[in-house]
């Protein structure tokens, strides 16, 4: 007698697609909550925020900052730790992981996953 492992590639490719789409969902989710938090002075670093997905690298990315319309925001980090005139603005990005990802958050975006 033997016992064999085997792995039903149609469904490991859904659960892949399903993870993704999970992991899009949040990164969506993440992302307008920093624009929520965000200082705005002119717009332009909440208009910065945005998702990356980067299938190349299996990577999906909410960013802040950068080349953005043309524009070079390069002050987002400086923002996310230090914002003297609006102290309460500080850490919008983290805030933005946190808040989403606290509580029930894995059944929210990764409960169907496979289904």
């Amino acid at each position: 007698m033997s016992v064999n492992v085997s792995w039903n590639i149609p469904k490991l490719d859904m659960l892949k697609r399903d993870f993704k789409v999970g992991v899009l969902t949040m990164a969506f989710d993440i992302s307008n909550r920093a624009k929520d938090n965000s200082p705005v002075l002119t717009g332009n670093l909440k208009s910065s925020i945005r998702v990356i997905d980067d299938d190349n690298n299996d990577q999906v990315i909410v960013r802040a900052g950068g080349s953005c319309r043309g524009k070079l925001i390069d002050y987002a980090e400086e923002r996310e730790f230090h914002n003297h005139k609006h102290p309460s603005k500080i850490h919008y990005m983290q805030r933005a992981l946190v808040s989403t990802t606290t509580g029930n958050y894995i059944k929210k975006y990764f409960g169907d996953l496979g289904k």
